[in-house]
Formats: structure tokens, sequence, C-alpha cells
């Protein structure tokens, strides 16, 4: 596992701890490949992953989550 991995897990799961965010939006991989994920409880942040295959853009996510606002 990278530092960068590690530093993003231990973020998330602070972050969901603290109930600062109600979920995390990240990666994770199966099957071999990285597909978005959600994570919404501070026991699941293992399945986080950071590496070459994290190219989607996420942001589209926060787009739907926000789309009812408007």
């Amino acid at each position: 596992m990278s530092d960068i991995e590690k530093n993003l897990r231990a973020e998330a799961k602070k972050l969901l701890e603290e109930k600062k965010v109600d979920y995390v939006i990240g990666y994770e991989e199966s099957n071999g490949k990285v597909s978005p994920c959600f994570i919404d409880n501070a026991k699941d942040v293992e399945k986080l992953v950071f590496n070459p295959g994290c190219v989607h853009n996420l942001s589209v996510y926060l787009l739907e989550r926000f789309k009812s606002d408007y």
C-alpha cells in the first residue's frame, strides 16, 4: 500500500468517524478493475485504493448528489 492510500484511508476514516461527511467518494478494486465506490462507514475505508487505474472523474457523482438542490 502506498503512502497516498494510507493517508487517503486515514483521512476518510477520520471524516466519517467525526461525522463531518455523510460518505466518501473514491475508488475500489474488484476483479482486477478499479471502479467508483461510496464509503459511508469508517470500517469500510480499507476498500479505498489509489493507483494508475483511478482515472474516472468522480465529480460527476457530486452533480447527481446536488441536482435536487436546483
